[in-house]
């Protein structure tokens, strides 16, 4: 999980600079189409057929403002829509991550200490076992083996649950990106 959240916050660093790009080339842009208006204007002032080719000119310009108005309005949704709820959510998705690492730590430790100790009573019983042939000490066996497979299931089952807890934190993060 710590290597999807190094790439979450790649991606945000990506995204963020991909709306600098964007800002600065609809600032240049808006520089460059105040500089063409300047000349339809000019244009539209002199005499004669100058003046027919300002007015197209003009309406040239007046598509790439419309044009970068729309720009801009998909620039202010991606930084609002996208960019800023995932740098809000990125320092959650590293505590999160850290917290499901640690419990699983935890639970594991516990639940392998619980494997041995089965292990460890099952050996005492077998060894008990050996040296008397009695029917109680044969159900003593099975019972010594009954709970290493009943721990050896109950750590599957903890692992299990903690990657089911992993992979649902894992489809939230997309659908982050889908909603």
């Amino acid at each position: 999980m710590g290597d999807s959240v190094l790439a979450w916050a790649q991606f945000l660093k990506a995204s963020q600079k991909y709306h600098s790009s964007l800002v600065a080339a609809s600032s240049a842009a808006q520089e460059f189409l105040h500089q063409f208006s300047f000349l339809a204007r000019e244009a539209c002032e002199a005499r004669g057929s100058t003046a027919d080719l300002g007015q197209g000119l003009t309406e040239v310009v007046e598509a790439h403002e419309l044009a970068e108005i729309k720009r801009g309005a998909v620039i202010d949704s991606l930084f609002n829509d996208v960019i800023a709820p995932l740098a809000e959510s990125v320092q959650t998705y590293k505590d999160r991550a850290v917290a499901l690492e640690k419990e699983y730590k935890s639970r594991n430790k516990a639940e392998e200490k619980n494997v041995a100790q089965a292990e460890k009573t099952s050996a005492k019983v077998s060894k008990a076992t050996m040296k008397k042939s009695k029917k109680t000490t044969t159900d003593h066996l099975m019972q010594a083996l009954q709970g290493v497979t009943d721990s050896v299931t109950a750590r599957d089952d903890m692992r299990a649950d903690c990657l089911r807890k992993a992979l649902v934190e894992e489809r939230r993060r997309f659908c982050f990106l889908l909603m």
